[in-house]
């Protein structure tokens, strides 16, 4: 947390999967880092984003992140951002890491109150399978529940609305998952530039989009039985 020019290698990080709050790697409000040939399997997130610190800083907390050469078995998101991005992410690369069985596979989550701008994360050459719910999941309603606690519920407006912008997801390929993609936005700030390149998931359900915008697939296949794609106040989608 809040570091500068930091290298973890070779971790490997266990904790029970019922385990709350039992990330594996977490990183926070930190810049230039480096995550090589670790291992993780746990019961929250397995590396995961956050960024938040005070009101007053409005440069980018997190930001020039190398997460390369991974792997991830049992976790909620086997790489993760958020739920914490208020004062912004820049900058994300995730290269060459397998992800096996964790319940979403890329997961990005924020809400009202907490979010702020994600831009220009680049991930590419993942491998998946086994994911249990999402492959790539994108959501600016995500609900934080933990254990002893209220959720904390904010009103339409109040504090900072997640964007999540410039997502670059190329040589993915994902055997079994739920839902191939899901993107959920928030009507005023959508989910914007998005591209996909050389994607090819084989999932349950195909690509499902709420307040979404400028997306574009390029060699992107989605191996789904029923619909391949559901979408809702969405535009510029090119496929």
């Amino acid at each position: 947390s809040q570091s500068d020019g930091v290298l973890l290698t070779g971790l490997k990080v266990l904790n029970p999967k019922y385990g709350q709050n039992t990330d594996g790697i977490d990183i926070s409000a930190s810049k230039n880092v480096l995550v090589y040939d670790c291992t993780i399997d746990v019961g929250d997130d397995g590396i995961c984003m956050k960024s938040s610190s005070s009101k007053s800083d409005a440069s980018p907390r997190l930001e020039n992140i190398i997460i390369a050469k991974s792997t991830v078995y049992q976790a909620h998101g086997g790489f993760s951002i958020g739920s914490n991005t208020d004062v912004g992410m820049n900058n994300i690369f995730v290269t060459d890491c397998y992800f096996s069985g964790t319940d979403i596979g890329i997961r990005v989550k924020s809400n009202e109150g907490i979010g702020g701008p994600v831009s220009n994360i680049f991930i590419q050459n993942i491998r998946m399978d086994k994911i249990v719910d999402e492959a790539i999941y994108l959501t600016s309603y995500y609900e934080n529940r933990q254990v002893g606690k209220t959720p904390v519920v904010y009103a339409a407006g109040e504090g900072k609305v997640p964007e999540y912008s410039h997502f670059y997801f190329k040589n993915i390929t994902v055997d079994g998952a739920e839902t191939a993609v899901k993107l959920v936005g928030v009507e005023n700030a959508p989910v914007h530039h998005l591209y996909f390149d050389n994607v090819i998931i084989t999932a349950k359900n195909g690509f499902i989009a709420e307040n979404a915008t400028d997306i574009i697939m390029t060699n992107t296949q989605f191996n789904v039985a029923g619909n391949k794609f559901n979408l809702k106040n969405t535009a510029n989608i090119l496929v």
